[in-house]
């Protein structure tokens, strides 16, 4: 008697599918295996999907690129590491902007003027706590005036005494008009006069702003420009009125070269008012 050959079907899970609906993209964003990507920025889909930049390499314009000497590649941004706050002597190597430290020469290092005690950057010339050098605190009620501890009545008229520090209420970005009224000077403000105003611009909410390229504030304050478009002279423009040297970033035409909050790439911002962008890297201001 024959016997019956028995087959099994084995059945293979199809790879790459899925029953969840694509994602729906948002210009200037591209789907690629069912993920929205930057065609102009995305190392792996550079100008289209699956075209990586090979090793070493990212992607510009829709253009894979080499970082040119001295600048290196690092986290997908062509930095140079001897002054990206984020990427200091070495990729991934951090300033800690907020005590005061900026990169300088490949190395976190404290403002001219400023020197590092503890971790954090002070003016030891007016300083109570270090006062003429670290851990030279002031007491009795005495204030720090120009790095020596003397008696508050040696603060005269103009300046007034803040917090044991002799400071002119004119001109001192931290105690402008009265003790403790802060100008924000990362937003661009300094202090005249007794006021917070902008060292250029216009005051929008607080921080100046450029309203001929602003795009949250084109032409005027609270004026924003839609995706597609861009601020040109201060007017909503489709972004491709954007024209050599100048780049679109985000919906704003902006100086890759000189933009304090896009040196060098878009959304890579400069530690103002210590560093300020010089020919697309932060550099130490004077």
């Amino acid at each position: 008697m024959r016997r019956m050959a028995t087959f099994v079907w084995v059945v293979a899970p199809l790879v790459g599918c899925s029953d969840e609906p694509a994602p729906q993209c948002t210009a200037p964003q591209t789907l690629c295996r069912r993920t929205c990507v930057d065609l102009s920025t995305d190392a792996d889909n550079c100008g289209e999907c699956d075209n990586a930049c090979k090793s070493g390499d990212y992607c510009q314009a829709g253009s894979c690129k080499t970082c040119p000497a001295p600048r290196q590649l690092c986290g997908g941004d062509c930095v140079s590491t001897q002054s990206d706050n984020d990427n200091c002597g070495a990729c991934g190597t951090v300033c800690d902007t907020t005590a005061g430290l900026v990169c300088n020469a490949g190395t976190c290092t404290c403002y001219y003027g400023y020197t590092e005690c503890g971790g954090v950057c002070v003016r030891t010339l007016a300083n109570k706590d270090h006062c003429g050098g670290c851990d030279k605190p002031c007491t009795g009620g005495d204030v720090c005036i120009q790095g020596q501890c003397a008696p508050s009545a040696g603060c005269q008229a103009p300046k007034t005494v803040c917090d044991g520090v002799c400071v002119d209420l004119q001109s001192d970005a931290d105690s402008c008009g009265a003790c403790g009224t802060i100008c924000d000077q990362k937003a661009g403000m300094y202090c005249k006069g007794g006021v917070c105003v902008c060292a250029g611009g216009t005051a929008c909410g607080g921080v100046c702003v450029d309203t001929q390229s602003d795009g949250d504030n084109c032409g005027a304050c609270g004026k924003a420009c839609i995706i597609g478009e861009a601020c040109v002279a201060g007017a909503c423009q489709p972004s491709t009125s954007c024209v050599a040297p100048l780049s679109v970033c985000g919906t704003a035409c902006v100086d890759l070269q000189s933009d304090n909050g896009n040196c060098g790439n878009c959304g890579r911002e400069c530690n103002v008012p210590f560093q300020l962008c010089y020919n697309g890297d932060c550099v130490l201001g004077g």
